[in-house]
């Protein structure tokens, strides 16, 4: 070998031991179709929204519309992010000895999942403006009275759909619930739309307001904003001497950005048409299977079909007609978009269910509530003195309180098990959950002079 290739050679030699070492590899490396399929194995779209906030190149993937698409058809809807707790509201017929027992709280929002999801973004500050703020065009309302003037506590949430919750937007006066205003807002993104009953429904009673689908031919994995693909249901009470009727309109979204009112009467061509008793016997029992039922004490039940909006009186079986008061009485779902009944008959709760096929009611479980209640930590034996009462109701459990005291415990329907350790128990009232708005709102990787601007502007209106 020569002295010319033993010199190329060591030259070789030290340049490949100058060269730095190969480093590893990392995600950074991935090819974007890897990348793809990772981010669609995801679990959920709170994992989602976490993921988009790693990196640029992430979140360009994760809002790619044909990725969120592709992702909403594999994974269905978006995933509750937490449950808004209402305090209760009982109708205002009821005697000061039962308002009494009920806690002055407000509205609470409680996430799943504390260190996945914050709490404080989900505040409903934005839409409580303080009387007398005449540079805010924010939805507010001043009433006749002075003692009317009210911001935050004028409002409660009804009804929740998704991301979406709406709100009446008028206190009760005089007594009486009457037809109200609604909010439609999205707390995330903090967007809501005001509502204005026409004048001439204001001297109807309410009877409930409902979130309806807009736009239900649309899959889980469209792309279209929430906030204009929705409905507002409103469902009153027409009085006419000691009678009343029921009447129902829809509120939709139109083209033009306004909102397109639609009267829809009751449906006289089956049997003519329904007469209810007074407001105070009359109580929103629940939601299940397309239908809105109402309890009345006079032993039935009213029915709105959401779809055709027609309303019916149910009769149910004679081991099954008691007086349908709220305190005892509720309608839920099944499985396999079925429909349940709860009774609460003294110290026995009882789930009424159809038989498959018969249609015939029969009863599926059952359980001695003092019983039940017995072992849990707090438990007196004078609870049992008086009868529980029914405070909200799932399809998947039953909120329960003493009467003599706001004990609060709950049972779980599948196993008719109580318990007081669950989040609910701390609030005497309905749930509505929320979900993440789908798309999703995703803001990472922002420059931290665009977040403060964005937030300044929503300040100042």
């Amino acid at each position: 070998m020569g002295k010319g290739t033993r010199r190329l050679k060591a030259k070789a030699k030290n340049k490949r031991r100058g060269e730095p070492p190969a480093g590893p590899t990392s995600v950074d490396d991935l090819p974007d179709e890897l990348l793809i399929l990772i981010l669609l194995g995801l679990s959920s779209s709170l994992h989602l929204v976490h993921a988009a906030a790693t990196c640029r190149r992430w979140r360009c993937a994760i809002t790619d519309a044909g990725f969120l698409a592709c992702f909403g058809s594999l994974h269905g809807a978006p995933c509750v992010a937490g449950h808004y707790y209402v305090p209760e509201t009982l109708p205002h017929h009821y005697s000061d000895q039962w308002r009494h027992q009920i806690p002055e709280e407000k509205t609470t929002f409680v996430p799943v999942s504390p260190c996945v999801v914050n709490a404080s973004h989900f505040s409903l500050d934005f839409l409580y403006v303080p009387p007398g703020d005449d540079g805010d065009d924010r939805p507010r309302y001043a009433y006749r009275r002075p003692r009317r003037v009210r911001h935050s506590r004028s409002r409660e949430i009804v009804d929740s759909r998704g991301s979406r919750l709406l709100l009446t937007n008028r206190p009760c006066t005089e007594g009486r619930y009457q037809s109200p205003d609604f909010i439609v807002c999205e707390p995330l993104t903090r967007r809501y739309q005001g509502i204005t009953q026409p004048a001439t429904l204001s001297r109807h009673d309410f009877l409930g307001g409902f979130l309806l689908a807009g736009d239900i031919g649309r899959g889980s994995g469209g792309c279209r904003d929430s906030m204009s693909s929705f409905r507002v249901l409103s469902v009153l009470y027409e009085q006419d001497g000691s009678f009343g009727t029921p009447r129902a309109c829809v509120f939709t979204p139109g083209s033009d950005g306004g909102w397109q009112f639609r009267w829809h009467p009751m449906d006289d061509d089956d049997g003519g048409g329904i007469e209810l008793p007074t407001i105070d016997k009359i109580h929103l029992a629940g939601r299940a299977a397309g239908m809105i039922y109402w309890g009345l004490e006079t032993g039935t039940v009213l029915v709105l079909d959401e779809s055709t909006l027609v309303f019916s009186l149910l009769t149910f079986p004679e081991h099954m007609q008691w007086p349908y008061r709220s305190t005892s009485f509720r309608v839920i779902g099944g499985s396999d978009d079925t429909v349940q009944v709860l009774r609460l008959d003294g110290q026995d709760l009882v789930v009424y269910g159809q038989m498959p096929g018969s249609g015939q009611w029969v009863v599926e479980k059952s359980v001695r509530v003092r019983d039940a209640a017995a072992g849990l930590p707090g438990w007196r034996d004078s609870f049992s003195a008086q009868p529980a009462r029914i405070v909200a109701a799932d399809d998947t459990f039953v909120l329960l309180s003493r009467t003599e005291k706001t004990w609060i415990f709950s049972v779980e329907l599948e196993s008719m098990e109580a318990e007081r350790r669950h989040e609910r128990n701390r609030h005497a009232g309905p749930a509505y959950p929320c979900a993440l708005p789908w798309p999703p709102l995703l803001q990472a990787c922002l420059n931290h002079s665009d977040i403060v601007g964005k937030r300044r502007q929503q300040r100042n209106g």
